[in-house]
């Protein structure tokens, strides 16, 4: 008898590691591996880079009520608070890039914040993903730079050479953009 009972315990202690080891770790997106998660955080960077707020906004929003931020310095970017500042500093900023007084976006400040804001992306993303904040971080971050040039060139060729007006241009951005950031957050 006392056999029977230890083999059924076994079993069942079988049965619950192997179901525990089917399921997709909880810090994971979705499943992906980390290496995925740090390829979302450097394209978010690179969304960063277009425009700064709008893919900040946007992550903030798809990650509400994650538990795996929570216990991290991230946790405010799950919150609800967040996600309206971010949106509203975004429409700030889609308004503000149609002024003729805009700096481009590779002068210091503008820069920065495509930095900093796609590198606050990158770390959400990858601590999302189970990677860490700080290679997060820094993915996002050459997404950003990488973006803030891809963007500034295309606008530029494209305002020039193909005589495309300026505000066509940006506004095709922001759809991209947009699309892009919530694409992106759809995967989370």
């Amino acid at each position: 008898m006392a056999n029977g009972a230890f083999e059924r315990r076994r079993n069942r202690h079988q049965v619950e590691f192997l179901v525990s080891a089917a399921k997709p770790n909880a810090r994971e997106l979705r499943g992906y591996t980390r290496g995925v998660a740090l390829l979302l955080a450097f394209l978010f960077g690179v969304v960063s880079g277009f425009r700064s707020l709008t893919p900040a906004a946007v992550l903030s929003w798809a990650v509400q009520g994650r538990p795996d931020l929570q216990a991290s310095p991230l946790a405010f970017m799950a919150g609800t608070t967040a996600a309206y500042v971010l949106t509203g500093l975004a429409l700030v900023e889609l308004v503000t890039d149609k002024l003729p007084f805009t700096p481009s976006r590779l002068t210091t400040v503008p820069l920065t914040a495509r930095i900093l804001l796609g590198g606050l992306c990158g770390a959400t993303v990858a601590v999302a993903g189970g990677s860490t904040l700080f290679v997060g971080a820094i993915a996002g971050a050459i997404g950003g730079v990488a973006g803030a040039f891809l963007g500034y060139q295309v606008r530029r060729n494209l305002t020039a050479s193909k005589k495309i007006s300026d505000l066509a241009v940006a506004l095709a951005e922001d759809a991209i953009t947009i699309g892009g950031a919530y694409l992106l957050g759809r995967g989370l």
